[in-house]
């Protein structure tokens, strides 16, 4: 594919966002995500990847126009309403794409038209549409080949030549088209082999970027497993107020034991508190273990090694 493709993190924050939505979401996924994004951003903001701002579909279309002919003024054939097709009806606008027919095997192309400026093309006007096309992007994904070489063969003449876009990791069409004399099929596998290459520079940064949030990602990761050693270990101090407090109580009265039980809270919160820091800087440099061993024997505390992970 290409470095730098802009398409990809929208991918990425919508596939999220659908997690969210039906409920399969973790808290550790949330945060994965979440540093993903936000590493997507900084590659973008400060590396020569996101200032190009490239797309297949922006890449693709400019493979066209040096192949053949320039695109405005032409009238295009796109088959798919999905996310791609969108960046594609945009990408065919800026370059001043005269017409623009939208084709949507499951009926979706009325819907997808009224709000991007396309002509909707229903299934009985599929061939005629086809026939008028000076290029063809295909980006439905449905699984199946919405163009093959009897079809492409009955509706263009013989000497029209056809540019044809196969932008949908399930190719829309069929094998047989490739051989025709009077196609062009630009797959994901010829646009990658032409997209002009980055400069090292911008992907070695790009690459440190996201090396570093990986790093970042794995240690507090790391840290947070000790958080039930900690848990643990304030309960068990907690436990020791509690009944400290009832003995006060019995002996003294509810006074004296909240007063004693407020001093005995805030002595505890000040003698933990470097302890519970230390937990996670040891657990992020891989020494949990060495810190699990020495709370059991200074507090006797059984820990549970099962955690929810």
């Amino acid at each position: 594919m290409i470095v730098g493709e802009v398409e990809v993190a929208g991918q990425v924050r919508e596939a999220f966002k659908q997690a969210q939505r039906r409920g399969e979401s973790t808290s550790r996924i949330e945060n994965l995500f979440q540093r993903a994004l936000a590493t997507s951003k900084k590659v973008k903001t400060t590396t020569d990847l996101g200032a190009a701002g490239r797309s297949i579909a922006q890449v693709a279309l400019q493979l066209v126009e040096q192949r053949h002919w320039p695109l405005a003024g032409k009238r295009a054939l796109v088959l798919g309403t999905g996310a791609y097709a969108r960046v594609v009806v945009s990408a065919l606008h800026s370059m001043e794409c005269q017409d623009i027919d939208v084709f949507s095997a499951s009926g979706r192309a009325n819907r997808f038209s009224e709000s991007h400026g396309t002509v909707p093309i229903h299934r009985e006007g599929f061939t005629e549409a086809l026939a008028n096309a000076d290029l063809v992007i295909a980006c439905s994904g449905s699984g199946t080949h919405l163009l093959d070489a009897q079809l492409l063969t009955q509706a263009r003449p013989a000497h029209a030549m056809l540019p044809i876009l196969d932008l949908a990791l399930s190719s829309d069409v069929a094998g047989d088209v490739h051989p025709l004399p009077t196609v062009d099929v630009i797959d994901l596998e010829v646009i990658g082999k032409n997209a002009p290459s980055e400069r090292a520079d911008a992907i070695a940064a790009a690459r440190s970027i996201v090396q570093e949030a990986v790093v970042e990602f794995e240690a507090d990761i790391a840290s947070r497993s000790v958080d039930p050693v900690v848990a643990s270990m304030r309960a068990h101090v907690g436990l020791l107020i509690n009944e400290e407090t009832d003995r006060v109580r019995r002996r003294s009265g509810e006074s004296v034991a909240s007063e004693v039980a407020h001093s005995l809270h805030r002595v505890t919160n000040a003698l933990l508190h470097t302890p519970s820091i230390k937990a996670r800087e040891l657990a992020r440099n891989g020494n949990e273990a060495d810190y699990r061993q020495a709370i059991q024997l200074l507090f006797g505390i059984d820990f549970n090694d099962k955690q929810d992970v």
